[in-house]
């Protein structure tokens, strides 16, 4: 279930820009605004934040396929780390459930719910997997 280094170099640099663009968003959306003729705005650079956020989460999707045959599905068969993946497996299909939620509700109470939930998550995601990866450097430390 180990991960060709290739894959894990541009999975890991989805993964990054997925997450940095997903915490710029955050940072404009709560804490930059600009002032216009008719008062505070958003900043210009929001909107192509977003869209970028968008468009590496859709290449994050294309890698995850991959890694759910290559690793997530064989590990699943074994016990290895297999909380710590859980965790990281069910906040990833939470992230992308909530996203046509934030898109596509007509009400804007659920909206706000689905954009909360896939922020905060999407903020909180990194702690499984710093966890995850930790206890296999430990584990691969502990062999040698």
């Amino acid at each position: 279930m180990r991960m060709s280094l290739d894959f894990k170099i541009i999975f890991f640099t989805a993964c990054i820009a997925l997450y940095v663009s997903g915490v710029a968003y955050f940072y404009f959306e709560h804490f930059v605004r600009v002032a216009t003729d008719f008062g505070s705005d958003q900043s210009p650079y929001q909107a192509l934040i977003l869209h970028l956020h968008g468009m590496v989460g859709l290449v994050f999707l294309s890698l995850f396929g991959y890694l759910w045959a290559t690793h997530i599905r064989p590990g699943l068969r074994g016990r290895a780390r297999k909380t710590s993946g859980l965790t990281m497996l069910v906040a990833v299909l939470v992230l992308c459930l909530t996203v046509p939620g934030l898109y596509y509700l007509g009400s804007e109470k659920l909206r706000a719910i689905f954009s909360n939930l896939h922020t905060y998550l999407g903020l909180a995601a990194i702690v499984p997997f710093v966890v995850h990866y930790v206890k296999r450097a430990r584990r691969v430390a502990s062999a040698s």
